[in-house]
């Protein structure tokens, strides 16, 4: 083969290697994007249909399914759906029923396996703040079927425990201690990041005498200041921020964003 030849090959090799390097940074740059609108990512769990293995055992639990988790669900440029909790702006658009099937030990961390469960019979399964245990490849479901029974049996019994949630205004128990600012901020006393900080209250501020001097004081100034905090309002901004970081550390920490009946 001549010389003008063999260059002619390699330029038309290094042609193709830079229009497909181009067209691999369009389709990166548009997974980008779709990432940032739709608040999953691709170190999400995946939304597929149920192995074969689980159909009889879903089929019976399903009537005990209580579908109160709020979920993100999107579809990314690559055809998969993943699946991610409400964070910041990003707010549910399905609700799921999440049954925590074991506990372990990851980098000295404790997280959580659990199955997503969707009214529509599509499943993801899923780690709690492990970023050790990432992408579609790791959402995979090893379990036995008789500990993911008894993940499911154990998941609905706590859930029916905790009641439906209710007000502050509606609960004798608690007439005068709502999360006022967090309310205002996040517009409603029952939404997924209040019941973190419900949580949180009820379990840690609650359990030492630093903690109740807070709770005090907080009630007995923060229903004077709630209505500077809602929505257009020149400290709204402000706190929503600190509020989103505070509930999405308290969500790794193991404050669960289930709904919530108060202490």
């Amino acid at each position: 083969m001549a010389m003008h030849d063999e260059i002619r090959r390699e330029r038309e090799r290094l042609q193709k290697e830079i229009e497909q390097s181009e067209a691999d940074k369009k389709k990166s740059e548009e997974m980008m994007r779709e990432m940032q609108r739709t608040g999953v990512r691709t170190t999400c769990p995946v939304v597929k249909d149920p192995d074969a293995s689980l159909h009889e055992l879903i089929k019976e639990a399903k009537e005990h399914f209580i579908y109160n988790s709020p979920k993100i669900t999107a579809e990314l440029p690559d055809g998969i759906t993943y699946m991610s909790s409400p964070h910041g702006d990003h707010r549910a658009n399905a609700n799921a029923f999440d049954a925590v099937i074991r506990a372990m030990e990851v980098d000295g961390e404790i997280c959580y396996f659990f199955i997503s469960f969707f009214q529509n019979g599509k499943i993801a399964c899923g780690y709690s703040h492990s970023p050790l245990l990432s992408g579609p490849n790791a959402w995979e479901c090893d379990a036995p079927i008789s500990e993911i029974r008894r993940g499911i049996v154990q998941s609905v019994a706590r859930m029916q425990m905790e009641n439906t949630p209710v007000s502050p205004a509606s609960d004798p128990s608690h007439p005068s201690e709502g999360c006022y600012i967090a309310t205002a901020v996040y517009g409603s006393y029952d939404c997924s990041e209040v019941w973190i900080l419900r949580r949180y209250r009820d379990n840690v501020l609650r359990n030492s005498f630093g903690g109740r001097l807070f709770i005090r004081i907080y009630y007995a100034l923060s229903p004077r200041f709630a209505h500077h905090f809602g929505p257009g309002t020149i400290f709204y901004l402000y706190a929503k921020k600190y509020l989103d970081r505070k509930t999405e550390k308290l969500q790794k920490a193991g404050f669960s964003s289930l709904p919530y009946h108060d202490r």
